[in-house]
């Protein structure tokens, strides 16, 4: 309204913001370029801040105890990692399927046997299948069994794994991988209780408690029809997300220290405050897991020195040199130069 020529960058980080004005070649003064920090428009919670907010989990907390040896399996004090702990209880009370969602190395399969720990078929089996790892026309046959004479290679009658479950849990892991085909008989068997082996004619009954996991975006799936919908929300009775280690940092120097402690099988050898402080800012790409091998490398390559950053980066930097592929990597320059560029 005053007719200044303003220009405004809005929904930019300010580490960005600055870094565009000084790599982009752009002059301007300081009066022209001003990040404006005024008060923040109410924005929309998102899920996860619902999912995760302290009193959700009070009220969680109403209907079930959490055992204190949880925090020893699922290590952490943030709301995300506390509420984990609390759905894990929750899902351990219930007999229905439950489906665990997040990236990899988040401890999903951590989580689905503390559920089957916890619950009242412990003493019986815990039966993990990859659903990606079984080639198709084995499928049936591992999960449902197969009748002597089914097919070519069938020299006698084989239960699944399903059938071998018993009253225990069946964990479908990588779930998202499943062929269509695969997944019709899966929802029949969910709905009805009932398997049919390979070749057979009559149905057994099975009683395994059901918990499959993914680190694919499944309802997105769903909504592409790479899933089906009736399966998403027969799994999806009881849904549990382990977040990744990026979105609860303050969890880091606890994990630090729980794996640096199996690492090196000393419970009083402690790492170093700058090397703790080095783990909480770096991304974690690999999660949990990629935490935990670090430490055990770091462990095995300098366990009699004494430990500094710089033996942590000799660590992390083989990771990079594992997966070279002839180029040289993007400095931080080119990196913001492109972002940069993609902005304009």
């Amino acid at each position: 309204k005053a007719g200044k020529q303003t220009f405004y960058i809005i929904g930019i980080e300010e580490k960005l913001f600055d870094d565009l004005w000084k790599k982009t070649g752009i002059e301007t003064t300081t009066k022209q370029c001003e990040t404006r920090k005024g008060k923040k428009a109410q924005e929309p919670v998102s899920p996860s801040d619902v999912r995760t907010s302290s009193w959700v989990v009070q009220e969680l907390l109403k209907k079930c105890s959490v055992p204190s040896k949880l925090a020893d399996s699922y290590v952490g004090e943030s709301d995300q990692t506390v509420f984990v702990r609390v759905l894990i209880s929750l899902a351990a009370k219930s007999d229905n399927p439950v489906l665990i969602v997040g990236d990899t190395g988040t401890g999903k399969e951590i989580v689905s046997r503390e559920i089957h720990g916890n619950s009242h078929r412990s003493s019986s089996q815990f039966i993990p299948v990859n659903c990606g790892g079984i080639p198709r026309n084995l499928f049936e046959s591992e999960l449902f069994g197969h009748k002597k004479g089914a097919f070519t290679d069938a020299i006698q009658d084989k239960k699944g794994l399903w059938e071998v479950a018993g009253n225990g849990t069946l964990f479908l892991d990588e779930i998202g991988d499943l062929r269509a085909e695969h997944q019709v008989k899966i929802l029949r068997a969910l709905e009805e209780k009932k398997i049919r082996r390979v070749g057979e004619t009559r149905e057994i009954e099975v009683n395994a408690r059901v918990i499959a996991a993914t680190n694919q975006d499944l309802f997105s799936m769903v909504r592409n029809g790479k899933f089906r919908e009736d399966l998403y929300y027969r799994l999806a009775i009881l849904f549990i997300n382990t977040p990744s280690l990026r979105d609860h940092p303050d969890d880091v120097p606890l994990l630090a220290d729980h794996f640096w402690k199996k690492a090196t099988r000393d419970k009083h050898r402690v790492l170093p405050r700058e090397i703790v402080n080095a783990l909480q800012s770096y991304p974690w790409p690999g999660n949990v897991r990629h935490l935990k091998t670090v430490l055990v490398r770091l462990s095995d390559m300098f366990m009699s020195d004494p430990l500094t950053v710089r033996h942590l980066q000799a660590v992390l930097d083989m990771d990079r040199q594992s997966t070279v592929t002839g180029e040289s990597p993007a400095s931080e320059t080119d990196i913001m130069l492109h972002r940069a560029q993609c902005l304009k």
